[in-house]
């Protein structure tokens, strides 16, 4: 036996996979017909019973009626349970998906059987984009036999795959979506939730902290070609002028640098800011810091931006410039607990590296949110066959509350936010990127 599997029976299950189905749960379905009577049919909400005789003929005939308005997937005794993913396996950020895939079948190895059913995984490549999240979703629910999709890797596919895979009555959970309009209330989808946090939730904490050290102007640019940055800066701001600081400028510069020069400009010409926020992505990034640190106008302003630049190659290339620079980053704290060590070394013991970013860990959370769910809801007729309703499968998720996962306690709220880390603030400091206390 690999010494992986090892690790994850005596540490990962013993303290991370939820006791069901560490111990291999039994369906939640009445088994005597007393627990029928007097109104006790009606405990049984992933059942569907209409009645007290819909429950007492499932006991004793065992025909199981499925009546979940989104319908239910079925498996023969003998038939393994499908799940999906829907991440991003190849181009520039097949690095990212790779990794959280690996945590989907590190989960997936953890937990063993779901209600006596080896579970197989489907996996579609979501291209980190809007077209790849539409094709890979479209190919998911051309599948019947799929419950329920971990994915999407990237916020630009979800726009696209979370309204196909719930309008199929479908439940997706993403590990490293953070765009804040996924679940925002108006463009929410009813099938989707995310273990990754919500990039509103950066931005407040920037917004936070440069206010605490005394900003009181802010200006904001945003990139093109990523609506992720916009919504970003957009709480930026809302937080900030919750605080009551006033933001002078919400530009918005080509995803090349080309036009920042113009983008500077017309920042000061709005009025010199305290802090300049701007969480774009590479070339961009280096562009603006370059224009910002030639404009003597600025010379007073911090800049400040977010994950997608916090990166040593990044502090590496600009220098000088650098220096003072402030970040938001994900809170790593959960990785110090003997669990995630565990989890790491098992990793390591199954792919022969470490873990490459900190979203293996969040997939290994979001597929045992799944995995629970299923184990709450499932029904076994009489046939042996299991029904797992989706509706019911869907309500399971977003009630959620309490779940020790491995970043931490998981509390779904009613429009899919599930995250359970923080974020950090990192200064630049003599060239490296170190935590603000």
């Amino acid at each position: 036996m690999r010494r992986y599997v090892i690790l994850l029976v005596v540490s990962l299950i013993a303290a991370l996979v939820p006791a069901s189905l560490a111990a291999g749960a039994d369906p939640g379905q009445p088994t005597t017909k007393a627990e029928c009577k007097n109104g006790g049919w009606q405990d049984f909400t992933n059942a569907g019973f209409r009645n007290q005789g819909d429950c007492i003929r499932l006991v004793q005939t065992g025909v199981f009626i499925c009546r979940d308005p989104l319908g239910c997937v079925s498996y023969a005794e003998e038939d393994p349970l499908r799940l999906a993913t829907a991440l991003a396996t190849s181009g520039d950020a097949a690095f990212l998906g790779i990794d959280e895939l690996r945590g989907v079948q590190i989960a997936l190895d953890a937990a063993g059987p779901v209600l006596g059913h080896a579970v197989e995984l489907r996996n579609e490549d979501d291209l980190c984009n809007p077209e790849g999240g539409e094709t890979a979703a479209s190919a998911i629910v051309a599948d019947p036999t799929i419950t329920a999709v971990v994915g999407t890797t990237c916020s630009g596919a979800a726009r696209t795959a979370a309204p196909i895979i719930s309008d199929a009555g479908l439940s997706m959970v993403s590990p490293s979506n953070t765009a804040p309009s996924l679940t925002a209330p108006d463009t929410h989808t009813a099938g989707y939730l995310r273990v990754a946090e919500n990039d509103a939730d950066q931005g407040v904490t920037m917004a936070a902290f440069v206010r605490g050290e005394g900003a009181d102007a802010s200006a904001v640019i945003w990139q093109s070609d990523f609506e992720y940055t916009q919504d970003l800066g957009e709480a930026f701001v809302g937080a900030f002028e919750a605080l009551g600081g006033t933001n002078l400028a919400f530009e918005v510069a080509e995803p090349d640098g080309s036009d920042v020069a113009d983008v500077i400009a017309a920042v000061v010409d709005a009025g010199v800011p305290d802090v300049l926020y701007f969480p774009v992505f590479e070339p961009l990034g280096s562009a603006i810091v370059t224009e910002a640190r030639a404009t003597p106008a600025l010379d007073g302003t911090h800049l400040a931006s977010a994950e997608s630049l916090a990166l040593l190659e990044f502090v590496d290339g600009l220098g000088a410039d650098a220096e003072g620079m402030l970040f938001t980053v994900p809170d790593p704290s959960f990785t110090d607990t003997p669990e995630y060590a565990a989890f790491a070394s098992a990793y390591f013991d199954e792919f022969g590296e470490d873990p490459l970013t900190l979203f293996s860990a969040v997939a290994f959370d979001a597929t045992n949110l799944i995995v629970s769910g299923i184990e709450g809801v499932g029904i076994v007729d009489g046939s042996g066959t299991l029904h797992i309703g989706r509706q019911a499968l869907r309500d399971a998720l977003f009630a959620t509350a309490g779940f020790e996962g491995l970043t931490g306690t998981i509390t779904c709220d009613p429009l899919g936010d599930c995250g359970a880390y923080g974020f950090v603030i990192l200064r630049v400091i003599a060239g490296e990127l170190e935590p603000v206390p």
